[in-house]
Order: C-alpha cells, then sequence, then structure tokens
C-alpha cells in the first residue's frame, strides 16, 4: 500500500490526521470511479485491505511486476543484440 510505504521511507512524516485526510481524499477519487462505499480512513482501509485477504493470489502477472519492483532493471547486453533492446527485467536470484 502507497501509504504505508510512505510512512516507512518517506522523507516527511505524516501525521495520523494527514494520513486519514489521503485516504478520505483517495475515497473521493473511488466514488468517482465507481467503488459503492470505500473506507474514509486508515482504520477502516486497513480493516478493508483484511476482509479481502483470503481471495488474494499471486497471478504470474503479479509475480513479474513484483520481481520487477524488488530487482529494478539491469543493463543487458546480450539482449541489444538479439532483440534491439537494451533493458531487461533481472531474473530472481
Amino acid at each position: 500500500m502507497f501509504l504505508t510505504a510512505y510512512r516507512r521511507f518517506g522523507v516527511v512524516r505524516l501525521s495520523d490526521e494527514d494520513a486519514d485526510r489521503y485516504v478520505l481524499e483517495m475515497a473521493n477519487l473511488a466514488l468517482d470511479l465507481g467503488m459503492v462505499d470505500p473506507p474514509t480512513s486508515v482504520a477502516a482501509l486497513e480493516a478493508t485491505i483484511q476482509r479481502f485477504r483470503p481471495e488474494l493470489r499471486l497471478s504470474p502477472d503479479g509475480a513479474t511486476a513484483r520481481d520487477f519492483v524488488v530487482h529494478g532493471v539491469q543493463r543487458d547486453r546480450s539482449s541489444v543484440r538479439s532483440t534491439g533492446c537494451s533493458f531487461a527485467v533481472r531474473s530472481p536470484s
């Protein structure tokens, strides 16, 4: 979750009130996108995520995205010759 990452790694400390305000702002966006009854506080968001947890599974596309985030992009000279692409997703170690 973006909010958790920002609170953990962000340079500026985000107060509980600011975090709730962020969730409320995102709830307004969710309503505009058609979501019914989005969470409007951090506590409500965390409860919503917990309710969905049993349904969550890592798909092959999700694993690819996760690996990209974890490992990033590396220069791969061999792929330049064979595919014309100068960057490749790193293989998991």
